[in-house]
């Protein structure tokens, strides 16, 4: 992975880190997740549905907000409070292994920051996606306190019409960065990583999914 120092370059200024809060899930506890998302609408972004809705605590977060291309060294648009989520209903419904390929949300914003960051496309055909090249640029956790951005780029290896599959490197942290092609088109969002078999999988942008984008992420 590539250390990002310039958060405000594009494509990568289009990244957001991702917290989200549960009060009370873990003996009583409170717990904050990290994730990622990128801005696809100047007040929308697209991520994975588990950075909100987990299913090890059967609710929705509590509070979600991002952080716009935010650096170890500065917070240029603050810790900003998600609006609305939106995610497709069986994601929920579903067992956590069934639900792996509605993964999907998008985070509405009440401004929109994008327009002063830009935005990633959206795919504008369904070929199969097998050997081309694909960025995911994001908020990986080496260290929670550090917010810092990677980025790496890679083929995908297979894609059999609902997961892309590469060996990106990713940690936890970059769950719902996108999977984004050299046009800038998002082809897929990164949900799972096998850390054994060094395979992460993207759930990918498909006839099943992209009208529920097109009409709250367009």
């Amino acid at each position: 992975m590539i250390k990002i120092d310039n958060t405000l370059q594009y494509p990568y200024s289009t990244s957001a880190m991702v917290l989200s809060k549960y009060y009370g899930v873990a003996d009583g506890m409170n717990v904050e997740g990290r994730g990622s998302a990128n801005f696809i609408k100047d007040n929308v972004l697209i991520t994975a549905a588990h950075n909100y809705y987990r299913h090890d605590y059967g609710k929705e977060a509590d509070d979600i907000y991002v952080l716009p291309a935010v650096s170890p060294s500065q917070e240029l648009f603050g810790k900003i409070k998600v609006k609305e989520v939106r995610y497709l209903k069986e994601f929920r419904n579903l067992n956590s292994k069934d639900a792996r390929e509605y993964d999907l949300a998008l985070l509405i914003l009440e401004k929109p920051i994008g327009a002063k960051l830009g935005t990633l496309g959206l795919p504008t055909s369904q070929k199969n996606l097998t050997g081309i090249t694909v960025t995911i640029t994001g908020y990986p956790s080496y260290n929670f306190k550090i917010h810092q951005m990677y980025t790496d780029k890679k083929q995908v290896l297979s894609d059999d019409g609902m997961f892309l599959d590469y060996q990106v490197d990713t940690l936890e942290g970059s769950s719902g960065s996108t999977v984004y092609d050299a046009s800038h088109r998002v082809v897929g969002v990164h949900t799972l990583g096998d850390g054994a078999n060094q395979i992460n999988s993207a759930v990918k942008l498909n006839e099943r999914n992209l009208p529920f984008i097109y009409l709250f992420g367009s």
